[in-house]
């Protein structure tokens, strides 16, 4: 709350900029896990508690930015499956914010379903995998690895996760943005022919045993329903965080 309070008072109102961004990076003694928490209006805030190169794109970018979900199995849930609740939580999110539509648990037809067998991604071998929201069962994600899974091995976003950044920045630049999916791939495909991109995604796809990076990482994403930044300052202003 302090860091949102602190980003209010930045950031440009003349602009109409009003969405929160805060990035809060710990000492490197600190010990701890990072973590993001966001709102469903797009505010976040990314405490990242360690020096990992990729750290930062994987809670601020993945996390904060684009509203993505982990695609990692949190140790000790290898055989736990995705609680009632927790999935009628994720559908909530998918229908109604739009947010961690790099996870499903409909393996007939995850939310990525467009991009499984499309020969312009068959570099990345798009899927269904089990595995991911921090649980090892009844919920899947779309590749093997990528940098929201564990990002020692992978600092790239699979096309799922790009398709939700590109909408975010779409809708942050024009306001009103009716997506059109070739738009997305015009953009897309450039980054795609990048050759550092094709290696570091070759060399992900490359290993049927993805490490689990909670032991570099952090915790799963919070998010805030129904927080509002004026509300909040008001509670502020009054001694009532």
């Amino acid at each position: 709350n302090d860091a949102l309070d602190y980003s209010y008072r930045a950031i440009s109102h003349e602009k109409n900029d009003t969405v929160l961004r805060t990035v809060v990076v710990y000492n490197s003694n600190c010990l701890g896990r990072s973590f993001t928490f966001s709102t469903d209006a797009g505010h976040f805030v990314s405490c990242i508690m360690g020096n990992e190169p990729y750290l930062t794109a994987h809670e601020a970018g993945g996390h904060g930015f684009a509203h993505l979900a982990d695609e990692y199995v949190e140790v000790g849930k290898e055989n736990e499956t995705l609680p009632v609740d927790e999935k009628e939580e994720l559908q909530y999110l998918h229908t109604s914010l739009g947010f961690n539509m790099n996870v499903d648990y409909n393996a007939e037809k995850p939310t990525w379903a467009k991009f499984i067998g499309d020969k312009r991604y068959a570099s990345e071998g798009i899927g269904v995998y089990e595995g991911g929201y921090t649980y090892g069962k009844g919920v899947y994600r779309p590749t093997i690895n990528s940098i929201m899974n564990d990002y020692t091995l992978s600092n790239t976003f699979n096309a799922p996760c790009r398709e939700q950044i590109f909408k975010r920045i779409m809708k942050y630049a024009y306001g009103e943005y009716n997506y059109n999916e070739k738009d997305f791939y015009d953009y897309d495909v450039i980054n795609m022919n990048r050759p550092n991109v094709n290696e570091a995604r070759n060399r992900a796809n490359g290993s049927s045993t993805v490490k689990n990076h909670i032991t570099h990482h952090g915790q799963a994403p919070k998010i805030i329903k129904g927080f509002s930044v004026k509300k909040y300052l008001n509670r502020v202003s009054q001694g009532n965080k």
